[in-house]
């Protein structure tokens, strides 16, 4: 009987087929890794990771065989080559497709690729900017990973053919600073004191500790009170562990919540979100005050264009009205919700196009 020694002999008789297994290991994990997250692969800057495993195959087979060198060296780099030609033909074939654009707009990218960006959608008003939310969030996660912030409730029954989690604000934790450190805490309990009217220092410490027992003191101000009570919970789950695995949606059920609330949850998951360094799920927000208030201070407005600007490391989407666009100028793309005739974008019953007062209300 043949054991297990002398098959793994006659399996690796030299260094180099050891080496070779282990190279067609990494590759087939490599693939399956990156082809589960994005297949159908329509996702640009993901496409030298699967190149990257398309060359660890070949290497891996060319090493198991005996090569002659004068042909090895640019067959090697010729094989590099050719993955990523033959995926890029791949995508620009879907793109043309127009999934979510406009005919006469093709010089535009197409909402997905939007999506690593940061962006914001002006409407009429904050009903119509959150129900685009949903809508968006529906698109987009068939292949991303998204965090939809629900005001209006109805988010589950429109997206019933997608990879639905649904949580409460009070069942997630955003004490999470991340690649953010200190600074996190100092901005997160800044803005929500002014939401709230309660102490930052008081909401910094709950943050840091976890203890939502600081809360329950009868001495802080309501409503203040009353809406930190709601947005953080005993034992929540970090954001990125609530998320589904592969692609869908999280939403975050805000509906039950006062105004202030809405906003203050908004808030929190775009800074909690910031606070991934590498992060691979984009967040559909909407957001009225303090993004759209003219007595803002300026402490506040400062914390507001920061927070914009780190949200293109993932992308972010945030929904609101055209007041928000003394910020225009912080966010990779503006664009409008149904004031064209010939729109950039076509989602469901909305029609998106580039805001033309991007410039314009530059005034803050």
């Amino acid at each position: 009987m043949i054991s297990l020694l002398s098959l793994l002999k006659r399996a690796f008789k030299e260094p180099r087929d050891v080496l070779s297994i282990l190279l067609l290991m990494v590759g087939f994990l490599f693939l399956l890794v990156e082809i589960a997250r994005i297949w159908p692969i329509r996702v640009p800057s993901r496409l030298i990771n699967v190149s990257l495993a398309g060359a660890l195959f070949y290497l891996g087979l060319r090493i198991k065989s005996s090569v002659d060198l004068r042909y090895y060296i640019p067959t090697v780099l010729g094989s590099l080559l050719f993955p990523p030609l033959l995926l890029l033909s791949f995508v620009s074939a879907m793109s043309r497709g127009g999934d979510g654009r406009g005919a006469s707009q093709q010089d535009q990218p197409d909402l997905l690729s939007l999506s690593f960006r940061s962006v914001l959608v002006v409407c009429e008003s904050i009903g119509l900017a959150s129900s685009l939310a949903v809508s968006m969030a529906s698109l987009l996660s068939a292949n991303r990973r998204v965090v939809l912030v629900d005001w209006l409730g109805d988010a589950v029954e429109r997206l019933k053919d997608a990879e639905v989690k649904i949580a409460r604000p009070e069942e997630l934790w955003f004490g999470h600073a991340g690649s953010l450190g200190p600074s996190y805490y100092m901005t997160a309990s800044l803005l929500l004191s002014y939401m709230s009217g309660v102490n930052p220092s008081l909401i910094a410490e709950v943050l840091k500790t976890g203890d939502t027992s600081l809360l329950e003191d009868v001495r802080i101000p309501e409503p203040g009170r009353s809406l930190l009570l709601q947005l953080f919970g005993e034992g929540g789950s970090p954001l990125h562990e609530a998320l589904p695995e592969v692609a869908g949606v999280l939403i975050i059920d805000a509906s039950r919540l006062s105004a202030a609330g809405k906003d203050a949850i908004s808030l929190m998951v775009l800074l909690q979100s910031a606070a991934y360094e590498r992060r691979d799920f984009v967040v559909i927000a909407p957001l009225l005050s303090p993004l759209t208030e003219e007595r803002v201070p300026h402490q506040i407005r400062d914390e507001i264009r920061w927070l914009v600007s780190s949200l293109g490391k993932g992308g972010a989407v945030i929904t609101s009205i055209e007041d928000s666009l003394v910020y225009s100028n912080e966010f990779d793309f503006v664009l409008a919700c149904d004031e064209c005739e010939n729109p950039t974008y076509r989602l469901d019953s909305y029609r998106l196009c580039p805001s033309p007062n991007r410039r314009a209300r530059r005034g803050v």
